[in-house]
């Protein structure tokens, strides 16, 4: 809630882990995935894809999805422990078009992602995409149903891309939509951007340490 006349800011009452998801498997092959996201303003899809289960352990999808970088951004909303993303999160890239691979190797120790897709979360900075790739090491496999034993995972992600956008005025805001920081006049993204990530997560019954950098 803000008070009123504050420019920009409205307050606002929003249940954001709670959101219609539709999905299924046909004939044990093909899959499918809708999310969509009942704003004010229109009805925008969060996730539209459609996968097929590969021979090999994989899932190879085609659509609007998450992008493969980051652990908090490929944590589903409801497995959050905070109701907003980390500051850090806004560096990430979201749900983009574009085709995916997920699979995992190793009897679930090693996990994989790769990635091509639009760039940007969807908004089109030039005519070229951008590429993403994350992998992860699990020294116990994938974890437990029922969180018996202890899982650990270190991942490393990495993104690749050129972009070429006007940034002059444009603000960067707290969750709060408190500006922090701006871009000077004549700013620019223009030429290869790369993104470099990081993570560890450690959980054992209700305790839980996860780092991201």
């Amino acid at each position: 809630a803000f008070p009123g006349g504050e420019p920009g800011r409205m307050s606002e009452s929003d249940l954001r882990r709670m959101r219609l998801e539709f999905g299924g498997l046909v004939d044990r092959v093909w899959r499918f995935n809708l999310e969509p996201n009942f704003a004010e303003d229109g009805v925008e899809l969060e996730e539209a894809w459609i996968g097929a289960d590969l021979p090999f352990g994989a899932l190879l999808m085609l659509g609007r999805m998450k992008e493969p970088f980051g652990a908090e951004e490929m944590t589903p909303r409801k497995r959050l422990d905070f109701p907003e993303y980390s500051q850090l999160n806004r560096w990430s890239p979201a749900e983009d078009h574009g085709v995916t691979l997920f699979g995992e190797a190793a009897g679930g120790r090693v996990w994989y992602g790769v990635a091509a897709y639009n760039g940007t979360g969807g908004d089109e900075v030039n005519d070229d995409k951008d590429v993403a790739a994350r992998l992860a090491w699990r020294p116990r496999g994938a974890p437990a149903a029922d969180g018996a034993r202890p899982f650990l995972q270190l991942a490393a992600n990495a993104t690749w891309g050129v972009a070429e956008q006007d940034l002059a005025g444009a603000e960067l805001f707290q969750d709060a939509r408190q500006p922090f920081a701006d871009f000077e006049p004549g700013a620019r993204l223009d030429g290869t951007r790369v993104r470099l990530g990081a993570d560890f997560t450690w959980l054992a019954g209700p305790n839980a340490l996860m780092v991201e950098a």
